[in-house]
C-alpha cells in the first residue's frame, strides 16, 4: 500500500488547491505529527510559496514528494520540508522571476525618463526577489548562491537525477509508470512562455480515455468478486483488500469503525473550513460592491455562455500566467 498523503498540492500556487491558509489548517490539525505532502504544480505566486515553505519549516516534520512537472513557485514551497523526494519520472525547473512590461504611448523626453525609472524600480525588485530565492535554494542545496543564480538564469528543465545532483531533492524514488506530456499541457506552457521538456507529447484523446475505462471495467468483471480492493476504505482500515463472504457481507472490528468515524469527522471539519473561506470571500465581495465607484457599466453578451468549461478554465488560467511570471522566481 502506497504512502498516505495529508496534503495534495496541485495546480496554480495561490489557487484553492495550493493555498497557504489551507496548508496552515492541515498542519495545525497534525501538530507534532509527521505530514506527507504530494506536490505537482507548474508554479504560481512567490508570496504564497514562501509562506508555505515557512509553514513547513515551522512544523518541522513535513516530507515533500514531487511528481509530474514542477516549476518555480512549486519548487520554493517545498524548500521548508524536512525531507524532499522526487519521482524518477518527474521534472524540476527553477528560473529568475519576471514581470509584464508594456507601454503603448507617445512619450516625450521627460516621460521616457519617468518610464525608465519605473523599469529600473521593477528591475531592482526582481533582483531582490531572485537573490532571496537563490539564497533559499543555496541553504538547501549547499551550493554557492551565485551558482544557483546562474542556474535560475538558464531556466532549463532538470531531470530527477539532475535535481538530486544539485541538491534540490534528497532522494529519487523509482516509479514504474512513465510521465506523459499531453498536447494541451504543451500549449499551456507555450502560452506561459515556459520551456518545453524534451518529451514527445501525446494527443489528448477522449476516446483513448473511454477505451482505458472500458478495459478497466472488463478487467474488474473477470476478477474474484470475493476480494475487493477499495482504495480509500482499505487505506483507512490498514488493509490490502476487503474479503467478502458468500452473502456479500464483511466483518469489521471496533477500531476500524473508529478509524472511519475519525476520518469522516476530519472531512466534515475541512468542508466547514472551506465553506467559511468561501463565505469570507463572498462577504468581502459584497463589501467592495457597496463602496463608491464599485459599480460597473460593463456590457455582458447574453448570447455567449457565462460559465466556462473545465478545458476553457484550464487554458484561461495558464494564459493568465502573466501572474505566474509576475512574481515567480
Amino acid at each position: 500500500m502506497g504512502k498516505k498523503y495529508q496534503l495534495h498540492l496541485k495546480g496554480f500556487v495561490g489557487d484553492a488547491d495550493f493555498d497557504a491558509s489551507y496548508v496552515d489548517y492541515i498542519l495545525g490539525k497534525n501538530e507534532g505529527k509527521e505530514v506527507n505532502v504530494l506536490i505537482d504544480s507548474l508554479g504560481g505566486r512567490v508570496d504564497t510559496a514562501l509562506s508555505i515553505s515557512s509553514a513547513f519549516r515551522r512544523h518541522g516534520k513535513v516530507n515533500v514528494h514531487y511528481v509530474g512537472m514542477n516549476a518555480s513557485a512549486a519548487t520554493i514551497a517545498g524548500m521548508g520540508a524536512r525531507k524532499i523526494t522526487m519521482a524518477s519520472s518527474a521534472m524540476y525547473l527553477v528560473h529568475k522571476c519576471s514581470d509584464i512590461v508594456f507601454k503603448w504611448a507617445s512619450l516625450n523626453a521627460d516621460e521616457i525618463a519617468s518610464f525608465i525609472e519605473e523599469l529600473q524600480s521593477k528591475k531592482n525588485n526582481q533582483d531582490a526577489i531572485d537573490t532571496n530565492i537563490a539564497a533559499l535554494y543555496s541553504s538547501r542545496c549547499k551550493k554557492d548562491k551565485n551558482a544557483l543564480l546562474e542556474l535560475m538564469k538558464v531556466g532549463g528543465w532538470l531531470s530527477s537525477a539532475e535535481a538530486l545532483e544539485w541538491g534540490f531533492v534528497d532522494e529519487v524514488i523509482d516509479e514504474s509508470y512513465n510521465f506523459e506530456l499531453t498536447e494541451s499541457t504543451v500549449a499551456a506552457m507555450q502560452a506561459a512562455g515556459m520551456p518545453i521538456p524534451d518529451i514527445e507529447p501525446v494527443p489528448d484523446s477522449f476516446w483513448r480515455t473511454c477505451f482505458a475505462n472500458f478495459l478497466n471495467k472488463a478487467s474488474r468483471k473477470k476478477s474474484n468478486t470475493m476480494k475487493k480492493t477499495l482504495t480509500y476504505l482499505c487505506a483507512l482500515l490498514s488493509l490490502d483488500a476487503l474479503i467478502f463472504s458468500d452473502e456479500g457481507k464483511i466483518t469489521m472490528d471496533e477500531k476500524q469503525f473508529d478509524n472511519i468515524e475519525r476520518e469522516l469527522g476530519s472531512l466534515h471539519n475541512e468542508i466547514r473550513y472551506l465553506k467559511g473561506q468561501l463565505q469570507e470571500r463572498d462577504n468581502r465581495i459584497a463589501e467592495l460592491e457597496k463602496e463608491p465607484g464599485a459599480q460597473t457599466s460593463a456590457v455582458v453578451d447574453a448570447a455567449k455562455p457565462q460559465t466556462a468549461s473545465p478545458v476553457e478554465s484550464f487554458f484561461d488560467r495558464m494564459r493568465s500566467t502573466t501572474n505566474l511570471y509576475n512574481n515567480l522566481p
